[in-house]
């Protein structure tokens, strides 16, 4: 019996402890060098990356004119297969020019659309931290879990052939081994839930990395934990000004705009510019030079904008400001409800640290006093012992879910809190 009892003591004293051994390995890999492989190799950043160079390159393109029109008329020839039977030679160099305002808002739509791009990808960049924190941490929460119910297992199996040994000679009840053995299987149910969950974790790392499925990390077991340095008020302000999916949203209203501005426009005329030069075959004959001015009729465009053009350029300038007014409010929700996740998680984290957990100890403690006394019996024991398990188990889930909610939160913010 003093066995068991030994035994339950260096359990308890075991349960209370974060658990340290992943970080003494050296091939250890922390959340930082994995978020610089992602940045670097996933391939849906490289497509937004591409996308935005692409779009930035189309910028110069989006404000120039038409490729002007040069051309050779030759005039006046008595058989269409005899050159030499022309009469003259015409050259002529022809050039279209949009109005200039209609050239100034195409090339601020194309720069526009191009800092979408770009916005879009510093919020994939943002996203992919994301994904990738999400599983890492919920991986070393797995695997501090892990290890805590691979140490539980040992000391009850110690536990369990001390009260086999006991109820042998007469000193235990069979109960005690039956409770034993019942306590056991739980453990085991655990260690496999928590093996296979571990595994899922590992996949979404590998998945967000362009690693092969079964790659297995060995990652940080540390529960440090992390504070926010600004206020909620001063979290919303931040999201508001720098999180770049709300900046994406207020590009695309100020290009759809600049689109409606444009298509009220269509009623402008544009400028034809040529020049002719004829040269006659004829001696003595001078050249002539003529040279052409005109203004396009836009009558079709005013008919398509009065038809219906204007009023839909209208309706999608509508659109896009009603989608970012949403995007505001929906940004500050989601920041609201990441940050009361926060706050709960650490009120768990702080009641756990000043009362659950020294508590627990203690009525593991007591109940062993109480078992040597004779005033309990072993069940109390394995109760008290579950509950200092269990409550470490969920000190661990609060501490993820307080990394988790920081993370979204640096996402809402723009980067800069972790």
């Amino acid at each position: 019996m003093k066995i068991i009892m030994l035994v339950l003591v260096a359990q308890a004293a075991l349960l209370t402890q974060p658990s340290t051994a992943l970080c003494e390995d050296p091939s250890t890999v922390s959340i930082g060098p994995l978020i610089e492989e992602a940045l670097a190799t996933n391939e849906g950043l490289k497509a937004k990356e591409s996308r935005y160079a692409a779009l930035r390159s189309g910028v110069i393109g989006s404000w120039l004119p038409m490729d002007p029109l040069a051309g050779v008329d030759l005039e006046g020839q008595s058989d269409a297969l005899d050159l030499d039977s022309r009469m003259n030679d015409e050259y002529m160099l022809e050039q279209d020019i949009p109005f200039p305002s209609k050239m100034l808002l195409r090339r601020l739509a194309a720069s526009k659309a191009a800092d979408t791009a770009y916005q879009e990808y510093l919020e994939e960049r943002l996203q992919l931290t994301r994904r990738l924190s999400e599983p890492y941490i919920r991986l070393v929460e797995i695997k501090s879990t892990i290890e805590l119910l691979g140490e539980n297992r040992a000391l009850l199996e110690q536990a369990l052939r001390s009260a086999r040994s006991a109820y042998e000679s007469g000193r235990a009840t069979q109960g005690d081994v039956l409770k034993a053995q019942i306590e056991l299987s739980k453990i085991d149910i655990e260690l496999f839930d928590a093996h296979e969950e571990s595994a899922v974790q590992e996949a979404s790392l590998s998945s967000a990395l362009n690693r092969p499925a079964g790659t297995r990390y060995a990652v940080e077991a540390t529960v440090a934990r992390s504070a926010i340095p600004l206020s909620l008020s001063q979290l919303e302000e931040r999201a508001l000004r720098a999180r770049p999916e709300l900046k994406a949203y207020a590009l695309r209203s100020e290009r759809a705009g600049i689109e409606r501005d444009l298509a009220r426009q269509a009623w402008l005329p544009d400028v034809r510019l040529r020049y002719e030069k004829r040269r006659f075959r004829a001696d003595g004959d001078p050249d002539q030079h003529d040279t052409f001015v005109g203004l396009t009729v836009p009558v079709w465009g005013l008919i398509g904008g009065l038809g219906g053009g204007w009023a839909a350029a209208d309706a999608e300038a509508r659109e896009a400001l009603s989608q970012l007014e949403q995007a505001r409010h929906d940004l500050v929700l989601q920041l609201r409800k990441a940050y009361s996740a926060y706050r709960r998680a650490e009120n768990a984290l702080d009641i756990y640290e000043s009362g659950i957990l020294p508590q627990a100890l203690q009525q593991a403690e007591v109940s062993l006093a109480a078992y040597e006394a004779g005033r309990a019996d072993f069940m109390t024991v394995v109760d008290a012992q579950r509950t200092l398990r269990e409550s470490r188990i969920a000190y661990y889930r609060a501490w993820a879910e307080s990394r988790l909610a920081l993370v979204e939160l640096d996402a809402y913010c723009g980067g800069g809190l972790l």
